[in-house]
């Protein structure tokens, strides 16, 4: 975990431990134990609003599944606007390229995929493509969505994923917004708000 640790601190995003911040943890493992309840593998993560950032969420609940699943778990920065975890591929040696998208271990049981680039966005026919193979490859696949709201490709793209969960700010998110997200989101889809500090 010391290795994982210090990947994620070069990326400003330490990771959430029992031992320095046991609320925050307590949260997560408990968000990843429902996820784990329901049984779906491929799980979309939408900001409530702009001021919401998808990938530290992705990666501390990513832990959190790997732990309380005991299985492997990738984060898929499919962000259409900016993917924010390509830094990880230039900070990083451990990674694998497939298809111009590069996979990288930052756990014992947690990789990221993201495009090369900043601005290397997916579409949806790679989208679709990548989340065939790692279904194979995976128990679960946690993939940021941010963005596809604004291209307009959002339903189709919630039709590719097992569940869809809303991602909002304690004290932050307005309930319009949090509305407007739960109108957008397949009732069958829809696994709720994971509320964050």
């Amino acid at each position: 975990m010391e290795a994982g640790k210090s990947k994620l601190d070069s990326l400003g995003i330490p990771p959430i431990s029992p031992g320095e911040t046991p609320e925050a943890y307590a949260e997560f493992f408990r968000a990843a134990r429902k996820l784990r309840t329901l049984g779906l593998k491929t799980i979309a993560l939408i900001p409530a609003d702009d001021r919401v950032a998808i990938p530290p969420v992705a990666i501390q609940l990513s832990l959190a599944l790997s732990h309380a699943a005991d299985q492997t778990v990738n984060v898929l920065d499919a962000n259409t606007r900016h993917p924010a975890l390509t830094q990880l591929a230039s900070k990083l040696e451990e990674r694998t390229q497939r298809r111009g998208f590069i996979t990288t271990w930052i756990a014992d049981r947690v990789t990221v995929t993201t495009p090369p680039g900043p601005l290397a966005g997916l579409n949806l026919v790679e989208l679709e493509e990548t989340l065939q193979r790692d279904r194979e490859r995976y128990g679960f696949v946690l993939i940021d969505f941010t963005g596809f709201d604004k291209l307009g490709e959002h339903v189709r793209a919630y039709q590719i994923v097992d569940g869809v969960l809303i991602i909002a700010r304690t004290g932050k998110t307005k309930e319009r917004d949090l509305l407007e997200k739960h109108v957008d989101v397949p009732a069958e889809k829809n696994l709720g708000v994971l509320l964050i500090g």
